[in-house]
């Protein structure tokens, strides 16, 4: 069975409810119906009311629910946790009234709030934007003192990896870290890794060298 599939049957045997902030995207509203059809997650849309159209009304009649933004009840108690949150920061009551009509503030301030169990956003949104928001409301796991990112690769028939699956860490984010980061980035992608694959992670480190072939500052690091 193909990673994605063991992770869909896990998935299904412990239903959670996703936000899709970028509800306007047909890519995610296509994903959304499979979802819903297949029962593998409970899916909220959000849209804002300036990209309500057929499209998105359809998905309402079949079953998947939208949430159009400026209408919501919980506007108010969404913007006053973004103001607790961040008041220290310098953020305003008028710029937390702003910043929650944003679908990805107003999908992680749900995530906090406690109304959904996560969120998945980056198809029309940069990843900076996505991060930034996660960041500022969501913050970092206790034990964790850098947030990075990894590619899932599953490959078929390979005789490396863990039948064939790997993480590739970072891929998004830290552009050039920092000796004592790539260590936190190694940690956090095997726990990630193992989490997701429920196999002991192997991990290797990678720079433009083979064997000693190249010398500098950034092979050093690695080694």
């Amino acid at each position: 069975m193909k990673l994605i599939d063991r992770i869909i049957e896990k998935a299904k045997q412990n239903i959670k409810t996703i936000v899709l902030p970028e509800g306007k995207d047909k890519r995610v509203q296509d994903a959304a119906r499979v979802l819903n059809k297949e029962g593998i997650v409970k899916v909220i849309i959000l849209v804002n009311s300036v990209d309500l159209n057929d499209d998105i009304t359809s998905l309402q009649t079949e079953g998947i629910r939208v949430e159009v933004i400026e209408q919501s009840q919980k506007l108010h108690d969404y913007s006053s946790l973004l103001y607790e949150l961040r008041k220290a920061k310098g953020m305003t009551s008028d710029k937390a009234n702003e910043l929650v009509r944003d679908s990805i503030y107003h999908g992680v301030l749900m995530v906090k709030n406690g109304d959904a169990d996560g969120m998945v956003a980056g198809a029309i949104t940069s990843t900076g934007d996505v991060f930034r928001a996660a960041l500022q409301v969501l913050k970092t796991a206790k034990d964790v003192k850098i947030v990075s990112t990894f590619f899932l690769m599953d490959v078929p028939d390979s005789i490396y990896g863990s039948d064939g699956i790997f993480a590739f860490s970072d891929c998004g984010l830290i552009v050039k870290p920092k000796a004592d980061e790539l260590v936190e980035i190694a940690i956090q992608t095997a726990k990630s890794f193992e989490s997701l694959t429920h196999e002991e992670p192997i991990i290797a480190m990678l720079s433009y060298s083979t064997f000693g072939s190249a010398k500098g500052d950034n092979v050093l690091k690695v080694v």
